[in-house]
């Protein structure tokens, strides 16, 4: 299938049930439920993988390998291994879709009609870090634990290597959140 031809893509819904899978849960979820989420995930990434090869610039095909090696080694054989394969998978799609709507122009993914639509729109914006501070949090890819909101990157990044001390769990996401403003440059230059 052509990306001209493809089904559009509703990145809304695929941004939900990754949030879904990856929403903290106080126990592991059934397995015809993982089982769902992981036929789920591999579609959305068979669908992602090849937009991303065919419009990224060569750093970028390391995270194809990355989701591809992922693919690889499985789900594991028990409900845990699996739950974690899913989220990982999860994680893997969220980046994928990322990467194809950071492509902007150069990717040729179709999209919605919507108003809630995604793509690309070339246009003239600035955009100012607000003076709100960074927030971070670390996450175990391992047992889901997460850190509290920590005030800078290095903070959640020793709270990770604490938790690696704790556990031995090797895996883990680490994610910072900036507040910025939008504004439309008047000159129509892209500052």
């Amino acid at each position: 299938m052509t990306h001209a031809n493809a089904p559009l893509l509703d990145q809304q819904a695929i941004t939900g049930f990754v949030a879904q899978v990856l929403a903290p849960r106080s126990g592991l979820p059934a397995a015809e439920t993982v089982e769902e989420w992981l036929q789920v995930l591999r579609g959305h990434i068979a669908y992602l993988v090849p937009v991303v090869e065919d419009s990224a610039p060569a750093g970028w095909l390391e995270a194809v390998q990355d989701v591809r090696a992922e693919l690889d080694a499985g789900p594991g054989h028990h409900l845990a291994a699996a739950t974690v394969h899913a989220q990982v998978l999860a994680r893997h799609t969220r980046q994928l879709l990322g990467l194809a709507g950071d492509m902007g122009e150069r990717c040729s993914l179709p999209v919605g009609t919507s108003e809630r639509r995604w793509g690309y729109q070339s246009t003239d914006w600035r955009l100012t870090a607000r003076p709100a501070p960074v927030r971070s949090t670390g996450e175990c890819s391992g047992c889901g634990q997460r850190s509290d909101t920590l005030a800078s990157p290095d903070a959640a990044q020793m709270w990770c290597r604490d938790h690696a001390g704790a556990t031995g769990h090797r895996v883990y996401e680490l994610t910072s959140v900036q507040m910025l403003t939008a504004v439309l440059d008047d000159d129509g230059g892209i500052r």
